[in-house]
C-alpha cells in the first residue's frame, strides 16, 4: 500500500533548529526597509491598484467550494490506522527535554 510504504515505513530524519534573536531582528528590520521601498516605488495610485487586486483575490479564494467537488474525493479506509505504530522520541538539549 503506497501510503504505508512512502509515509509510514519510509526512512526519516528530524532537524532540530535553535531560533536566533539576532537573526529575527535582522529579518524584521530588512522587511520594514523592503516594505517602505515598495510603498515608495508603487506610489499612492499603485497601492490603490494592489489593494483592489488583493480584494478580488480574497473574494475569489473565499468562494464556496462546489458540493460535487468535495464529494468527488474518496474517503480512505480507517483500517490503515491499525497498522501504524506511533513512536515518541525524547530529545534533550542542554538539560531541557521535549517530546516530538
Amino acid at each position: 500500500m503506497l501510503p504505508l510504504r512512502y509515509f509510514v515505513s519510509a526512512p526519516s530524519i528530524t532537524v532540530v533548529g535553535k531560533p536566533s534573536a539576532a537573526l529575527a531582528a535582522k529579518i524584521e528590520a530588512d522587511e520594514k526597509v523592503r516594505l517602505e521601498a515598495q510603498r515608495v516605488e508603487l506610489g499612492e495610485e499603485g497601492l490603490k491598484k494592489k489593494a483592489e487586486q488583493l480584494k478580488l483575490a480574497q473574494t475569489f479564494n473565499e468562494r464556496e467550494i462546489p458540493k460535487e467537488v468535495l464529494e468527488s474525493f474518496e474517503v480512505p479506509s480507517v483500517s490503515l490506522g491499525k497498522n501504524v505504530s506511533l513512536r515518541s522520541f525524547i530529545h534533550r538539549v542542554r538539560g531541557s527535554s521535549f517530546v516530538t
